[in-house]
């Protein structure tokens, strides 16, 4: 759906999946390059901007970073992912009033004409950035001098000196900072990217069964499990995949080989999630603590294997 104030428009806004409705998915490191097609009536230049935070509780307030223009009413902006985790993003766009007025001067200039008039239009978007940027924080007091003294300068007369300075792009930089947000038009949704971890985009599987590690004859633990994990390092594995290692069931108990009748001395099959010793929360009594776990894991993290 596009975003509409009066003239200004925001349209297809991309990466989305089905209008919005699902996440776009990503790698932890990697940049989202956001497009969107953003126009006006008119002869205004646009300022857009794409706006972005992590959906977590601490980061409540959007962060902002320019696009640039690509043409044809395109724009691009990328914003960066630094932790796994659900993003929201969206664009607004404004008109950069201070620097159309300064392009339609220019063209006036150019031609001869006379200009008095419009300076003190420009004296006045100056008058009113200058309102602005003294509200704006630390920096703003020293852009409201720099807008304040050109406005004079405007308001002096027509004069070589202050079309020069009209003219000056560092002038309409300073007046840019403090735009007139109350133009702006916001996309009509904030659409989302979920951020997988970087092994999601590649990574090598290694499938360790915990309950197999141990000497022959007697059942594995993580601590057996741990002394493999430099084995699958030197191989060259950066993920080590488990099966369930939680109590399996004893009810229609599978034997060795798959088969449908169990010995008293069959462990079972770790897909049969559940016995009296707890479900899909609790760990496996022969494997270990839950302790145990986590110190497998965090060996495995030593090796920088996930």
């Amino acid at each position: 759906m596009a975003g509409r104030i009066g003239s200004t428009v925001i349209e297809n806004v991309q990466p989305q999946i089905d209008c919005g409705r699902h996440p776009v998915k990503s790698a932890v490191g990697e940049p989202v390059r956001v497009t969107a097609d953003v126009f006006k009536e008119g002869h205004d230049e646009l300022v857009v901007v794409l706006r972005w935070r992590q959906l977590t509780p601490s980061q409540t307030e959007m962060r902002e970073v320019a696009m640039r223009p690509l043409g044809n009413d395109a724009w691009e902006g990328r914003f960066p992912l630094f932790d796994n985790g659900l993003y929201a993003y969206t664009v607004e766009a404004w008109p950069d009033l201070f620097r159309s007025w300064a392009g339609e001067l220019k063209r006036k200039v150019d031609a001869g004409r006379e200009v008095h008039s419009e300076l003190l239009e420009g004296a006045a978007l100056l008058a009113a950035a200058a309102e602005r940027a003294a509200g704006a924080g630390a920096a703003g007091p020293p852009d409201a001098a720099r807008l304040r003294e050109a406005e004079k300068q405007l308001r002096a007369g027509q004069s070589t000196a202050a079309i020069a300075v009209a003219l000056d792009p560092r002038l309409a930089d300073t007046a840019g900072r403090h735009p007139d947000r109350s133009l702006a038009v916001r996309h009509s949704q904030e659409l989302r990217v979920f951020a997988e971890s970087k092994r999601a985009v590649f990574s090598a599987w290694y499938e360790l069964f915990p309950r197999s590690t141990g000497a022959a004859g007697r059942h594995g633990t993580f601590r057996d499990a741990e002394g493999m994990i430099p084995y699958v390092e030197e191989l060259g594995f950066d993920i080590i995949y488990l099966p369930p290692i939680h109590p399996i069931g004893r009810t229609a108990r599978k034997g060795k080989n798959n088969s449908l009748k169990a010995a008293a001395d069959d462990v079972g099959s770790p897909w049969a999630i559940g016995g009296p010793e707890g479900g899909h929360k609790s760990i496996h009594p022969q494997l270990g603590t839950m302790d145990d776990f986590k110190r497998f894991l965090a060996a495995a993290r030593e090796k920088d294997i996930e």
